[in-house]
């Protein structure tokens, strides 16, 4: 018999589980990171955790050339006698049980494609714990990188609402926000993927130094709700914050955030009584945007009255250029006013998980929502492109990165993907390198590991104790037959 893919997922190599590939995700929960990752591989006919048979396609990879993708969200722990992790102490990359033979010259370009992409990729054949390995910064290798509160934060986090651009629609408006940016497959959009949805983009706590001068700087107040019967009329007193832009298109992202603009120097501040209407910015001039029907669901209980029963939004006033209009306000205060009617609206919510306490409900259960780039918590006034992230975190021999610091009462959700490698195959088409691969795996899995650079003691399964990286996760592919499992 053939062999079959075998992904496994865990906390370290020594303590792993068979993955639900383009299923539920894997949770972990150790000392150092809580979290959960999830793998999608295309055409996947390998091994399960139960032995039923595979979930072979997934509705991720439709009109997409990528052949697989590793997407974790999570949170780095901080014990009482250390410092939170710093942006150039946590690394994303493969390592390796020993040193193997592959071909010098495939390497080599295949080096030189990596670094194209993400200047920060190094490696090393002969570090001290005598694992080789590849890595980089997660700040920069990632494909996608985003953040929202823990839920035991959310009454100190700032979110700005993002508006996104939508076609004229008839239909009433029934979306619900969240704090994830997601995608969503529209079979109707010429490129299957359309952000649908506005969002509560987390700019960061409001006792950071970084977020209280914005909103002094622009003048922003966080909303005061004075309901009268929400439940039932929906109305409350709210403060908008209007963040205008002087430059249309200066920010945004490599996926269907590309059309929002940073946040620039006006900002209006008016009280306003309303029926949950909110308003959006055009999606060119002349064109008055209204909510598309919305079929995917944020958090339970988060913000239903803000536009769960509201009519539709009233026409807006056609600008010239781009502007991306919003609201400031904390996360738990939009929850916890709302959490009455966002019971009666919403659908039930997906299984709960032991993990959600820490980490907020999955959002990526849903087939057609997937991952994408918002980086306001690192640039608190604006996003910007996945490309100019990691530039920013290139920079000046990685300066930024020592300057940014992990918190700990945040999670981090980001997504690595590739069109370059058929796991199931193990055909490696990198640039120049065309090869396969399978043979330099047999005796041990290609890895993807989260680890950062700080050592402690490590006892491997041989009973050997060594020096290594500390690990959060690490998620193994490899061809197997029946008789090596």
């Amino acid at each position: 018999m053939a062999p079959k893919l075998k992904v496994m997922i865990g906390s370290d190599r020594d303590h792993m589980s068979i993955a639900n590939v383009n299923g539920a995700p894997t949770e972990i929960d150790s000392p150092l990171w809580v979290g959960r990752v999830t793998v999608r591989v295309r055409d996947f006919v390998g091994w399960t955790p139960d032995g039923r048979q595979p979930i072979s396609q997934h509705p991720y990879f439709d009109n997409r050339s990528r052949k697989f993708a590793i997407i974790i969200e999570g949170r780095f722990r901080q014990s009482d006698d250390s410092k939170p992790y710093s942006g150039d102490e946590i690394h994303f990359g493969s390592d390796f049980d020993r040193l193997i033979s592959f071909p010098r010259a495939p390497f080599n370009a295949g080096m030189k494609v990596a670094q194209w992409i993400d200047p920060a990729t190094f490696y090393e054949e002969s570090p001290p714990s005598g694992r080789p390995f590849i890595m980089s910064p997660y700040l920069a290798c990632m494909n996608t990188f985003s953040a929202w509160p823990a839920p035991a934060r959310a009454q100190d986090a700032v979110v700005c609402l993002r508006h996104t651009q939508r076609e004229p629609s008839t239909e009433p408006d029934t979306h619900q926000d969240d704090f994830v940016a997601a995608e969503q497959h529209d079979l109707t959009a010429k490129q299957h993927w359309a952000l649908k949805k506005p969002y509560w983009r987390f700019v960061g706590f409001k006792n950071d130094p970084k977020v209280a001068a914005f909103l002094h700087e622009h003048h922003a107040s966080l909303s005061t709700f004075r309901h009268a019967d929400p439940v039932h009329t929906g109305e409350h007193d709210e403060l908008h914050a209007c963040l205008g832009s002087g430059k249309p298109g200066d920010s945004g992202t490599s996926t269907p955030l590309r059309h929002q603009s940073s946040v620039g120097s006006h900002l209006s501040s008016m009280s306003s009584k309303s029926s949950a209407s909110q308003t959006e910015s055009p999606t060119a001039k002349g064109a008055i945007p209204a909510p598309a029907k919305q079929t995917s669901w944020g958090m339970a209980g988060l913000k239903g009255a803000l536009r769960g029963v509201s009519s539709p939004r009233p026409p807006l006033t056609p600008r010239d250029s781009d502007v991306w209009q919003g609201e400031v306000d904390t996360a738990d205060h939009l929850r916890n006013s709302l959490t009455a009617l966002a019971e009666e609206s919403l659908p039930p919510p997906s299984e709960p998980s032991k993990l959600d306490a820490e980490l907020g409900p999955f959002r990526f259960a849903d087939p057609e929502l997937d991952m994408i780039e918002d980086n306001s918590f690192i640039f608190i006034n604006k996003a910007v492109t996945v490309a100019r992230r990691r530039k920013f975190f290139n920079e000046g021999h990685g300066k930024n990165r020592l300057n940014f610091t992990y918190d700990p009462d945040v999670v981090y959700g980001a997504s690595f993907y590739t069109p370059a490698c058929d796991l199931n195959t193990m055909d490696l088409h990198l640039g120049p390198v065309k090869l396969n691969i399978a043979s330099f795996f047999k005796e041990m899995p290609i890895r993807y590991t989260l680890r950062s650079t700080r050592r402690k003691p490590y006892t491997a399964s041989d009973g050997v104790t060594r020096q290594e990286e500390e690990c959060f996760a690490t998620i193994s592919f490899q061809l197997v037959d029946d008789a090596q499992s």
